[in-house]
């Protein structure tokens, strides 16, 4: 099977979670509202047979966070590694690191309405960057195959708007969907992002 043929085949996965988040089918019952969604999808994962062991990483305690950076809640079991954080008994985020290598990492604090609705593009940049980054390093620590499908997805976010000086811009198809492509492990992770932010300042 070509990578072409993964990238379909981990592109409809990825369509197929959105749906299922976007109903709040989601492992922990998220707190209500716009969420931030990142599929990082190793090629031929989703038909391999081969399973990754998670003690690898606790034991070399390779930075494995939500999106929000903070977590109080882990979860070991046969099949997934979890990381979320609960504030006030609300469930904020999580992400998951199942044993055939694909993460998945769900937030709703990226997008939290502080002044309006807008979009907090610094800190909405940098967390990205940073936890892709991370999840993109326990990866390579597993030795995954490459190429490696990163998707990012807004959820429930089409009332949100992009901060400008004389008049805010509502989100586009192209801030609420994005992916790319990490054919090797030297593919640097703000090259491959760049495109996407760049959008956020058009």
């Amino acid at each position: 099977m070509s990578s072409h043929d993964d990238f379909l085949k981990a592109k409809e996965y990825n369509k197929q979670r959105i749906l299922k988040i976007s109903k709040n089918k989601t492992k922990l019952a998220l707190l209500d509202g716009p969420k931030t969604v990142i599929n990082i999808i190793p090629c031929g994962s989703l038909d391999s047979k081969i399973q990754y062991e998670f003690n690898k990483i606790l034991a070399h305690s390779l930075e494995f966070k939500p999106l929000g950076l903070l977590n109080n809640i882990i979860e070991v079991s046969r099949s997934v590694l979890a990381v979320g954080n609960r504030r006030n008994g609300r469930n904020e985020c999580y992400t998951e690191l199942c044993k055939k290598g694909i993460i998945e990492a769900i937030d709703t604090t990226l997008l939290e309405p502080v002044d309006g609705k807008l979009i907090p593009i610094t800190f909405f940049e940098e967390r990205i960057t940073h936890s892709t980054g991370k999840y993109i390093e326990i990866l390579k620590y597993l030795r995954v195959n490459t190429p490696i499908f990163v998707f990012i997805t807004l959820i429930d976010a089409d009332d949100y708007y992009i901060p400008r000086v004389n008049s805010n811009k509502r989100l586009q198809k192209e801030q609420m969907e994005y992916h790319f492509v990490m054919d090797n492990f030297d593919d640097e992770i703000e090259k491959k992002l760049e495109p996407y932010f760049s959008t956020f300042r058009k």
